[in-house]
């Protein structure tokens, strides 16, 4: 269940910076759910991610069910890779890099 009752520990946690931006996803506070790969997808015409990895060196971390964590990992190997002159074989380098270095990390259960 995902709703920002049990999610969301106090709302200041998420009030933006002018260094920070949050987006959420919390599939079951609505009619229409919202999820994670879906914002990502749609942050900045989905380049959000890839340049806070790029550019700002940013990092990942998921954690949640199997089916969501396969999801938005999907979904940040195609944002890099649109980015990206090599396309997904880059991205996959990519992400390869970023987990070896501690930078990016799922962990998921089902």
């Amino acid at each position: 269940n995902t709703n920002t009752n049990t999610n969301i520990i106090t709302k200041d946690e998420t009030s933006p910076t002018p260094q920070l931006r949050v987006l959420t996803a919390f599939s079951q506070d609505q009619k229409t759910k919202i999820y994670v790969q879906r914002v990502i997808r749609e942050a900045d015409d989905g380049l959000l991610i890839a340049r806070h990895i790029l550019e700002n060196g940013g990092a990942v971390y998921v954690a949640g069910g199997a089916k969501m964590a396969r999801a938005v990992k999907d979904e940040i190997l195609d944002s890099l890779g649109r980015y990206l002159p090599n396309g997904s074989s880059d991205a996959k380098k990519v992400l390869l890099k970023l987990q070896r270095a501690g930078r990016f990390s799922i962990e998921a259960w089902s």
